[in-house]
């Protein structure tokens, strides 16, 4: 969309109603970035599709200071509720966010590792689920916090990794009830995080030295050599633990078997996170990746990830480094599918994709009700898709009790499981019997000599027949 169609206003909160029904006769200006500073306490910056002298202008883009936010959701859920909540039509953001914004297009960057982000996001529902990749579905990798985390910088660098986790994690916990993915697989995940955000954002002189042996392992595979192991060893050379990887070409693959089982020894000797236990980490994910003559081995990975999940995950993301086409079946063709995500451009003049924003749920979920999602209109099962930050959707299961609230509001009558099925057909059964093998009674109502009539007529015993 052009730049000239859209304009920029700042609205008073009670203007807003004139606004979402697509009316604004107040002044406007064209669409400038270096002005949607000056929004005040109690007002609203908006971008609007159309002309200030239109009939018609429609509200792309909500600026609401944090301030502001509850007024302004609570109050259109109360008694604007036809156009709650707004994010599900409409993106809002703060005004740290709006700063960064020169037109309505995002284009996601990842500085050419987003095959090593979705190694990762695969990496951690592996982990969290406990299942193969070949067995996961791919909302369960949205669900992770590496998805969160890689999209949110991928589209607003300037998110950093523990604000993110914290918002995702107070998202579950809002909507789930408290229920939250296991905290100590994505604990282990954030140096690896660390690593990654650093690596994209192309320090020349890199604070943490698995960053450089990425950014080795990525130089040596754009150009194609084949002795990386050496790039990887110059990183290490201060670290008599990774001497090994000067003649790591000259070992079969029983003895990478071994050096992988003496690194993981050290790995439990190691106590503690810090620096050494990260690098032998990753020095035991690459020896797996490399275990079967150059080929990848990830059994062996596989084997120590209830101990040390990080090894496995590190090995997903080396399998990935220098890998520039991304758009094949790997990972059972989840790896095409999280890429084809993390690399989608946000255009804020579309409306958003998600059930609705965090921002909005958080002051309109009300734990006091049956269906706690009640005012966010929720008519998803199972599932739900809510925007951290604009364009950062991430998966939420729905939690089974406001699962069974949304279809009772839904059906009007209240969902009952197998088990409560079963029991209800067990107590009444022997009164259905009874009823049935009554004397005189058939199904149509006749008298008895009509049951006669069927059996002397050759008619087959029906199963409930006495």
């Amino acid at each position: 969309m052009s730049l000239d169609e859209l304009f920029f206003f700042v609205a008073e909160e009670n203007q807003v109603n004139d606004v979402v029904t697509g009316l604004y006769s107040g002044a406007s200006q064209p669409w400038s970035y270096r002005q949607y500073s000056k929004i005040g306490g109690n007002e609203v910056g908006i971008v609007a599709k159309g002309n200030s002298h239109s009939d018609h202008v429609q509200p792309l883009v909500f600026v609401v200071p944090e301030d502001a936010q509850r007024r302004l959701f609570t109050r259109f859920a109360s008694l604007r509720s036809e156009f709650s909540p707004l994010t599900s039509w409409s993106h809002i953001v703060n005004r740290r966010l709006f700063e960064h914004l020169e037109s309505t297009k995002r284009v996601p960057s990842l500085s050419n590792l987003e095959a090593s982000w979705s190694g990762l996001v695969v990496a951690e529902a592996v982990l969290l689920s406990g299942r193969s990749p070949d067995k996961l579905k791919i909302a369960s990798c949205f669900a992770t916090a590496t998805f969160a985390v890689s999209r949110a910088f991928a589209l607003w660098p300037s998110l950093s990794a523990t604000e993110v986790r914290e918002k995702y994690d107070s998202c579950n916990r809002l909507i789930r009830g408290g229920a939250t993915p296991n905290p100590q697989v994505t604990k282990r995940l954030e140096p690896i995080w660390m690593s990654l955000l650093e690596a994209g954002e192309g320090a020349a002189y890199p604070v943490s030295r698995t960053t450089s042996a990425i950014l080795a392992l990525r130089q040596a595979r754009e150009n194609r050599s084949d002795r990386e192991h050496f790039s990887l060893a110059e990183v290490f050379d201060s670290w008599p633990d990774f001497s090994f990887l000067r003649e790591l070409e000259t070992l079969g693959p029983e003895d990478r078997v071994h050096l992988f089982d003496h690194l993981i020894r050290e790995l439990r000797s190691s106590g503690k996170a810090g620096e050494r236990r990260e690098l032998l980490a990753f020095a035991a994910a690459y020896v797996a990746t490399v275990a079967a003559g150059g080929t990848p081995s990830l059994g062996l990975a596989e084997q120590v990830s209830n101990d040390w999940p990080e090894v496995l995950a590190w090995a997903y993301v080396i399998g990935g480094i220098g890998e520039r086409i991304t758009w094949t079946s790997s990972f059972a063709g989840l790896g095409r599918l999280i890429w084809r995500e993390l690399t989608r451009p946000l255009y804020l003049d579309e409306p958003p994709t998600c059930d609705f924003a965090f921002d909005e749920a958080m002051y309109l979920v009300d734990r006091q009700l049956s269906d706690p999602l009640v005012h966010l209109k929720v008519k998803q099962q199972r599932l739900l898709s809510v925007a951290l930050y604009p364009g950062v959707n991430i998966s939420v299961p729905l939690p089974e009790a406001v699962e069974q609230a949304s279809n009772l509001n839904r059906a009007g009558t209240p969902p009952r499981s197998s088990r409560e099925l079963d029991q209800l057909v067990d107590a009444l059964w022997p009164l259905i019997e009874d009823r049935l093998g009554a004397e005189g009674y058939t199904s149509t109502g006749q008298s008895g000599r009509g049951n006669a009539a069927r059996k002397k007529a050759g008619q087959p015993r029906l199963p409930l027949d006495k």
